[in-house]
């Protein structure tokens, strides 16, 4: 952790869609870090929780373990703050997924559940907070993943809301035209258009709405093949008006259906943008998540292409903690809530303006 001064350890975890990680935190930063595989099938709803045990055992050793003052975790929301449960998360296979009673029973120390995206939030404010004026006062942290979600740090404060939920900028209203069910079960959601599940649907509904008989209409394509596909039609020159086959995915779709596609998908990403900035005003907004480091360029450039041109606009840019920005905040939360840290890294007992 940036600018450490206290030398307890912690441990956590951050449990995605996809992927499960933990790390083992001192003053100095990481110790050890262990990745694995999210579950996605068998038993119940504890498969979640006996997962981070199995990983946090078969990674730290048993010293590590006992010495570490308490446990972090980063979860995807909606969640129950107090009861460190999870409910009804879209992109998980239960909807009620306990991960704070379990873990406690298992390790017999404090754990604090907190939402994925305020976790990364408060990992760019106290890992990377001095690349920018403001910065550390209000930036908003989104991640373009298996879904997407946001978190806010508005006038040196986390927004947490009412249930701790706040940020859930996923589901904000985007579209009206192409019906496109996002995971919640509603329609015209941005994370149902914009994340890696939901772009081959858009993708699909595209096609449909403008008449193109694409083979990949109907297979889903993934949305990395669907990016391959634009980028190569935009290093060609190509727009939806030519009619020559091309394409990333392999099949015999027409070209310029990508070109075309990337710019209503930019459309999308801009209206999600600028509300957000209408609504909070940050100095930056992180993108992070899969789907936005490896698209960065092209995401970015069809946002500030699209952006409601009377909003002051905000700095765009990736996340430079290289995936990690949960786990730092999942550290963070467990050293505010020792009460070793604030989120800037300092001495929390010498700052009384930044609160959690």
């Amino acid at each position: 952790m940036a600018k450490g001064n206290c030398s307890d350890s912690v441990i956590a975890v951050d449990m995605g869609g996809s992927n499960l990680r933990i790390a083992l935190f001192d003053g100095d930063g990481i110790v050890r870090y262990a990745k694995t595989v999210t579950p996605r099938e068998g038993g119940g709803p504890e498969i979640y929780a006996d997962a981070i045990i199995d990983l946090i055992r078969s990674s730290l050793s048993a010293e590590e373990i006992a010495s570490a003052k308490a446990v972090g975790v980063s979860v995807p929301g909606p969640l129950d703050m107090e009861k460190g449960e999870l409910i009804h998360s879209p992109n998980l296979l239960f909807p009620v997924i306990p991960i704070k009673a379990p873990l406690e029973e298992a390790f017999k120390k404090p754990v604090f559940v907190m939402n994925d995206t305020n976790c990364g939030v408060l990992g760019e404010v106290g890992q990377d907070g001095e690349g920018c004026e403001g910065f550390r006062n209000n930036v908003v942290y989104i991640s373009m993943s298996t879904g997407i979600g946001g978190g806010i740090f508005a006038d040196g404060h986390l927004l947490l809301g009412n249930t701790g939920n706040a940020g859930e900028v996923g589901h904000l209203y985007v579209d009206g035209t192409y019906s496109v069910r996002c995971s919640c079960g509603h329609t015209g959601h941005w994370e149902g258009y914009a994340s890696g599940r939901g772009i081959p649907h858009f993708f699909r509904a595209y096609c449909r709405k403008n008449h193109i008989p694409v083979k990949c209409s109907a297979i889903l394509p993934t949305a990395e093949d669907i990016f391959a596909g634009i980028r190569e039609e935009l290093s060609r020159g190509v727009n939806n008006e030519d009619d020559e086959g091309a394409g990333g995915c392999d099949c015999d779709c027409d070209r310029g259906v990508f070109s075309g596609f990337y710019e209503e998908l930019s459309k999308i990403n801009a209206r999600a943008i600028s509300s957000i900035t209408a609504a909070y005003s940050p100095a930056v907004i992180i993108l992070d998540g899969s789907v936005a480091a490896n698209n960065g360029e092209l995401i970015i450039a069809g946002i500030l292409k699209y952006l409601d041109k009377y909003l002051p606009a905000p700095e765009i840019r990736l996340s430079r903690l290289e995936g990690k920005a949960p786990l730092y905040g999942a550290a963070y939360c467990c050293a505010l809530s020792l009460g070793g840290y604030n989120v800037h890294g300092e001495n929390r007992s010498a700052d009384t303006h930044t609160q959690y």
